[in-house]
């Protein structure tokens, strides 16, 4: 609908962001490891989440994608980090929050109606 806009000029192929040509590596020292995740369909669920790098989380409907992020991760460091009330979901452990100094939650609501 608005050819010009920044987005339908990526879309269509006009504008492009280059691939570097060095990538930021994965250092497995700066890791964010969770055990024992078992929230809802969440089966004893070990993970290690690189840190400093763009992650995403994908799975099939229903697999626990939202109950391992906004019910059990995002609870846990947000009560670590400033005191979050919020309990998370049943898990083990997690380590590796002592790298973080903050966690804000981006939910899908409209622009304008997220706290």
């Amino acid at each position: 609908e608005a050819p010009e806009s920044v987005t339908s000029q990526y879309l269509r192929g006009t504008q492009r962001i280059d691939v570097p040509d060095e990538r930021t590596e994965n250092d497995p020292d700066r890791q964010l490891t969770m055990t024992g995740a078992a929230g809802n369909n969440l089966d004893c669920l070990d993970i290690s989440i690189p840190v400093g790098l763009l992650t995403c989380v994908t799975g099939v409907s229903g697999s626990g994608k939202s109950t391992l992020i906004n019910n059990t991760l995002y609870p846990a460091m947000a009560r670590h980090l400033h005191g979050g009330r919020e309990p998370p979901a049943a898990h083990e452990c997690i380590t590796g929050l002592d790298q973080f100094d903050k966690v804000i939650d981006i939910d899908q609501s409209p622009i304008g109606r997220t706290p």
